[in-house]
């Protein structure tokens, strides 16, 4: 799938209080945009853009009118990552390269709605592939093509406290690792498929994407996560400007965290959105 995708573009992280979430992510260094209200689908979103030009979406059901949004049953067993969307500039292009590599997935479907920035409403528009749940067994992932990037990413939402960069990588605890390489290599390349016995690991522009086996996982993160259904996405790494600067933000604002074996910062699901967070 060489040059069809060409990073993460951002993880889709509900929960059940946006306020309350985003006061935990404020605490944690994390600059947010506004709230933005989706009219018509029952649900808003406040955003953590990074200079790398990935984002965290943390959203919430915001109307118990609209129909349930696709997210509300995994919302039933825990809040954190349900679905990782992928970056491509050229969303037919990638419908074509998925289709030739046997792939189930949608036409592609342009949308446009506002959103809440902090130089006030704007229209937003993108281009989205639905791959169908049966070729990701392991995690649901779409495909995202932005038309006004420019105007989500401006410079007062991409600086953090915690100097975070971008979205290093991503974790999900797996049951099946030759599901997950069969489903992955076909989607994202063989070439940018790593293996072990334990783990594989799908290499792209900035942000990875990490599958690992149940006691593999507990072997690298011990007890601060035990996740209530497989698959679980369930670790969001963030890269930083300086990880002493990150420590040191942590220290002083009192968020308790653990260290790596290569120093990585980690800190509990239920101090953010559910997800462990790790700075890199």
């Amino acid at each position: 799938m060489t040059g069809t995708i060409d990073n993460v573009d951002h993880t889709m992280v509900p929960v059940h209080n946006l306020d309350e979430s985003a006061r935990k992510m404020r605490r944690l260094g994390f600059t947010l945009t506004p709230k933005s209200v989706h009219k018509g689908l029952g649900t808003a979103n406040r955003c953590i853009m990074l200079a790398e030009q990935n984002y965290v979406e943390i959203i919430a059901i915001d109307s118990i009118d609209a129909p349930q949004p696709p997210f509300a049953k995994s919302l039933q067993n825990r809040e954190g990552t349900y679905a990782v969307a992928l970056a491509s500039e050229n969303a037919a292009a990638a419908v074509v390269a998925f289709r030739k590599n046997g792939m189930i997935v949608n036409d592609p479907f342009t949308f446009s709605r506002m959103a809440t920035t902090s130089n006030g409403e704007t229209e937003v528009s993108f281009t989205v592939i639905m791959i169908d749940p049966n070729e990701l067994p392991q995690g649901m992932m779409f495909i995202c093509q932005h038309h006004s990037r420019e105007k989500l990413f401006t410079d007062d939402v991409k600086s953090h406290l915690n100097g975070a960069l971008g979205i290093h990588s991503i974790t999900a605890i797996v049951s099946d690792l030759d599901v997950a390489a069969d489903s992955y290599g076909k989607l994202f390349g063989w070439d940018r498929i790593a293996r072990s016995e334990d783990f594989l690991t799908v290499s792209n522009e900035k942000t990875s994407l990490i599958f690992m086996t149940e006691n593999y996982f507990i072997s690298q993160y011990g007890a601060i996560y035990q996740p209530p259904t497989l698959p679980c996405f369930c670790v969001l790494s963030f890269s930083v400007a300086s990880r002493l600067h990150t420590r040191e933000f942590l220290l002083n604002a009192e968020i308790p965290f653990t260290e790596g074996l290569d120093g990585q910062l980690r800190i509990a699901p239920q101090e953010g959105c559910g997800d462990i967070i790790e700075f890199i």
